[in-house]
């Protein structure tokens, strides 16, 4: 469910659920995602991303900022924080991933628990 109150504002809730039947056994797999950005500008918005899911049941969080300053040549801002029962893990994978596909990336804060950077 998606609701757009104005041209700048976007928020959505969706939920996901897998029933999964293995010779193994069965078990389901249920992930909930809720999002809200906002476009102050074409050249400046923020967007937020916040998921569960239960299998690791970590509530995983993004936030980012982006600035075009021009084309090809844009700022962000980005915060990724994970909050639960197997934070550790899920850590590391946000260390290892690129949060932004870009040339240049200078964090300015990192934890166990999330990354801060400026790119």
């Amino acid at each position: 469910m998606t609701v757009k109150p104005n041209g700048h504002l976007s928020i959505a809730l969706r939920a996901d659920r897998n029933d999964i039947a293995l010779p193994e056994g069965r078990f389901y797999t249920q992930v909930v995602t809720a999002r809200a950005d906002y476009n102050f500008t074409p050249n400046v918005s923020w967007q937020n991303l916040q998921q569960y899911d239960n299998e690791s049941r970590v509530l995983s969080v993004q936030s980012r900022y982006r600035w075009i300053l021009k084309p090809g040549n844009d700022l962000f801002i980005v915060i990724n924080r994970g909050v639960g029962k197997d934070v550790r893990r899920l850590a590391r994978c946000v260390v290892r991933s690129r949060v932004v596909e870009t040339a240049v990336h200078v964090p300015i804060l990192s934890s166990p628990a999330g990354v801060v950077g400026i790119v």
